[in-house]
């Protein structure tokens, strides 16, 4: 085994669980002042205490404002999308693709509603400035947490 490879992937990782603590106590409400809120790396949104969806980022306020605007499109709001998506399928509202989807007046309401319900939710964000470093947290962070709409699929 490449020992290199092992020390460079050890030494990203190593203070994720540190990290893990932190997303988890690290809340910033609505109306927290911008300047705070860490700038760049990995959030979640929860819900009475239960972890739904970890993402990450380089512009942590613009992406929590993308993911609960009234006005954001299926993907700029992905896991109001997933929540809604959910929800209509149980209603028999379906579609091939989610551009498809999001184009139903049908659809439209349930999508509208978990916007709302993500805006409702607490948000959660540490600071993760290395890139790959973000990525693999946001995985780490998604599988401990048991993040069920955090979606690892290929697009």
């Amino acid at each position: 085994m490449n020992r290199r490879l092992d020390a460079a992937f050890r030494k990203l990782t190593r203070d994720f669980p540190e990290l893990l603590d932190r997303l988890r106590r690290d809340s910033y409400p609505r109306g927290f002042p911008r300047a705070r809120i860490p700038k760049q790396g990995v959030y979640a949104f929860r819900e009475d205490a239960v972890t739904w969806y970890v993402g990450r980022t380089d512009t942590m306020a613009r992406r929590w404002g993308h993911h609960t605007h009234e006005g954001s499109v299926e993907n700029q709001a992905s896991f109001a999308f997933l929540l809604a998506r959910e929800e209509a399928n149980a209603a028999g509202i379906r579609a091939h693709t989610r551009k498809a989807l999001a184009g139903k007046a049908k659809f439209t309401p349930y999508f509208n509603r978990a916007k709302a319900r993500v805006g409702r939710m607490s948000r959660h964000a540490v600071e993760v400035v290395h890139p790959t470093k973000q990525a693999l947290f946001e995985i780490y962070a998604a599988v401990v947490l048991r993040a069920k709409y955090s979606d690892f699929r290929n697009h």
